[in-house]
């Protein structure tokens, strides 16, 4: 590559730029690196190892729609639990954090599966609106819970259902970057 006179510089430089913090000139010399690279993944090819194990006892209660988060528990009676006022923040965190799926992973049942694709779904069709879903710290939890209990989520799954959870998971991975970006841009 030429130095001369409206050279563009290497993407390798700018990586630099921005990795060394200099946000001000990654913005100018390259706009592309503003945009997001994480696109819609097709396919999920292996879950990371599960952290946490659950209970397969709490997951009877899920069924049931008892919700005990956050050391609160919380009868939905028929509802959805993403519908229903988190009793406080803790426990809508927890909730929306989506670790409760260890607990539906350890029954590991046909139901247990159907339930748990059931309240991923309700949460994807607009349960989300709890205040501060959309912080990292929960979208990285829940992403997390997502890719880690995908093989409950994902077998047996509808292609409709598998098409939405990949565009949650690619929204979330945007979401991250982006939250990222930002903080990298504050220090």
């Amino acid at each position: 590559m030429s130095k001369g006179r409206g050279a563009r510089p290497s993407p390798l430089w700018l990586w630099g730029l921005r990795r060394a913090g200099s946000s001000a000139l990654t913005r100018l010399f390259s706009p592309a690196l503003r945009r997001p690279v994480v696109g819609v993944p097709s396919a999920l090819t292996l879950a990371p190892a599960l952290v946490a194990s659950g209970d397969a006892e709490r997951a009877e209660a899920i069924y049931a729609g008892h919700f005990a988060l956050a050391g609160q528990e919380v009868d939905v009676a028929g509802h959805s639990p993403f519908s229903v006022p988190p009793v406080s923040d803790a426990w809508g965190d927890a909730l929306h954090g989506f670790a409760w799926l260890a607990d539906l992973n350890e029954s590991a049942s046909r139901l247990s599966s159907s339930n748990a694709r059931a309240l991923v779904d309700e949460w994807l069709a607009g349960g989300h609106a709890h205040k501060g879903a959309d912080a990292p710290h929960l979208v990285a939890a829940r992403l997390t819970s997502w890719l880690a209990y995908s093989p409950l989520l994902l077998d047996g799954a509808d292609p409709p259902f598998r098409k939405r959870l990949m565009r949650a998971v690619g929204r979330h991975c945007r979401q991250l970057e982006k939250a990222l970006a930002l903080r990298q841009g504050d220090a």
